[in-house]
């Protein structure tokens, strides 16, 4: 029998012990990365709830007084208490209320209330900020996330230090505070050391890994123990059929060339079975492989097909905003929330001006202008919301989320824009857009579905459309 340099046993060997290897790598990466999240999400909701019971605690009006006269009251002594108690019986680095000052130049913060710990207290007192101190000990980078945290009054933002310092790196819970009146003025923040993070986290994947490895070896050598006996004697057999295959296929273009000739095998076990499956396995493959790149190809022209055919039958083909189908599909969804108690939103109805004369004397090439410049003034206001183009002068836009709390504000907008663009008087008349707009906000009281709000809305439009001509009359 020929000698290899690398016999059939030793590279099974070698393979089976390469793949359990990678495969321990594979499971203790996944199992960091998954314990990674978890323990993050572990902590993330272990600081919200203390920010949020804290929060609960404080007095935001009477807080921000004691911030401007630089003197704590009774509530701020009660919730200094309060984290004073959470750092001696939980696990937090720091507990703090701080406000940034500057980001730029100074990278200065003014301390409103600082946690300590009894150690703190009753020996490193003096060490501590009080209410009033200014200090320029954090890096610009760490200023900036409590500038960016008071910008999300009312939510919860982390962030983990880009680098070390005197104080350790720490992973950090911000909640920005507001007073009654809107004006956030402060951030509350829960530190843990990532030091403590890490240490859990590495003491738990350390521990699996062993128990991965250990586990792996031992169906290493049990498989390599099978494997002998039940696939190398046998395959040896093979081998020489198998060589001159390879041989013949080396460098074949022609996948119908690529023949397997079936040995004359008559061992009446798995080798004449293995032998007769890779003969019939040779050809599926190239059957199958055929057949499925044809498949491929029908299926990707049948998706292209259906998602043009989706977009063109919710769109309006001259604006390509959402048209009158989609718009019944929206009201649908509103009229769902509606009927769960979740609806907070409002219509806003709006007719385009003059459209009829533009049309009549100037030809519908120069109204489909008028039409897709009003469109775009439309859009340009309401970035946030879905425009529907639902007549041939006729929009509708839902507002909900950001637009909702700014609608009083962009409907003014539109309506500055909308004069503006009447102004222009050097402009061609289907270039000087004018549109009617009306803004009905959705009301349990009196709404019953979304076409009730769009009902009192289109009455609003028609009044200022009223209006409107009447003002040209008088001019």
């Amino acid at each position: 029998m020929k000698k290899y340099k690398k016999p059939l046993n030793r590279s099974i060997s070698i393979g089976c012990l390469s793949f359990i290897l990678s495969l321990c790598v594979v499971l203790s990466i996944v199992n960091y990365i998954s314990f990674y999240r978890a323990l993050y999400e572990r902590y993330n909701n272990y600081l919200s709830d203390i920010l949020h019971h804290i929060e609960y605690k404080i007095d935001t009006d009477d807080l921000y007084k004691c911030t401007v006269s630089g003197k704590p009251s009774e509530n701020y002594d009660e919730v200094q208490a309060l984290m004073n108690d959470m750092l001696d019986t939980g696990s937090l680095h720091y507990l703090y209320i701080i406000t940034p000052l500057d980001v730029q130049k100074e990278h200065t913060c003014f301390t409103v209330m600082t946690g300590m710990t009894r150690d703190e207290r009753e020996i490193h007192y003096d060490e501590q900020n009080l209410l009033g101190d200014v200090f320029d000990d954090f890096s610009p980078e760490i200023v900036q996330t409590f500038v960016d945290a008071m910008k999300n009054p009312g939510k919860i933002t982390f962030a983990k230090d880009s680098e070390s310092t005197v104080w350790g790196t720490d992973y950090t819970a911000m909640l920005p505070l507001t007073t009654s009146d809107g004006n956030t003025f402060t951030v509350l923040a829960a530190d843990i050391s990532v030091h403590e993070i890490y240490r859990t986290l590495w003491r738990h994947t350390f521990g699996n890994i062993a128990l991965i490895i250990l586990i792996g070896l031992l169906f290493s050598f049990i498989f390599i123990f099978w494997s002998k006996f039940n696939i190398t004697l046998p395959i040896e057999q093979l081998e020489h059929s198998v060589v001159e295959f390879a041989e013949t296929s080396h460098g074949q273009n022609d996948p119908s060339r690529l023949v397997y000739n079936q040995p004359d095998i008559h061992t009446a076990n798995e080798v004449e079975s293995l032998s007769d499956v890779v003969t019939q396995m040779s050809g599926d493959i190239r059957n199958y492989a055929k057949n499925i790149v044809e498949a491929e190809s029908k299926i990707s022209d049948l998706k292209q097909s259906t998602e043009k055919l989706g977009e063109i039958a919710f769109q309006d083909a001259l604006t390509h905003v959402k048209n009158k189908a989609a718009y019944d599909l929206a009201v649908q969804g509103l009229n769902e929330k509606i009927k769960s108690g979740k609806a907070k939103f409002a219509l806003v109805m709006i007719d385009l001006n003059s459209l009829k004369k533009i049309n009549d004397e100037y030809g519908h090439e120069k109204g489909n202008i008028y039409i897709t410049g009003s469109c775009s003034i439309i859009c340009t206001i309401y970035t946030h919301s879905p425009v529907f183009r639902i007549g041939g002068d006729e929009f509708v836009v839902i507002l909900e989320k950001v637009d909702y709390n700014f609608r009083e504000e962009l409907l003014e907008a539109l309506n500055a824009t909308v004069k503006g663009c009447a102004l222009k008087t050097e402009a061609e008349p289907w270039e000087r857009f004018s549109m009617a707009a009306g803004m009905a906000v959705y009301d349990s009281a009196q709404d019953s579905d979304a076409d009730s709000v769009f009902k009192r809305a289109d009455k609003i439009m028609y009044e200022n459309k009223q209006a409107y001509k009447a003002s040209i009359l008088e001019v």
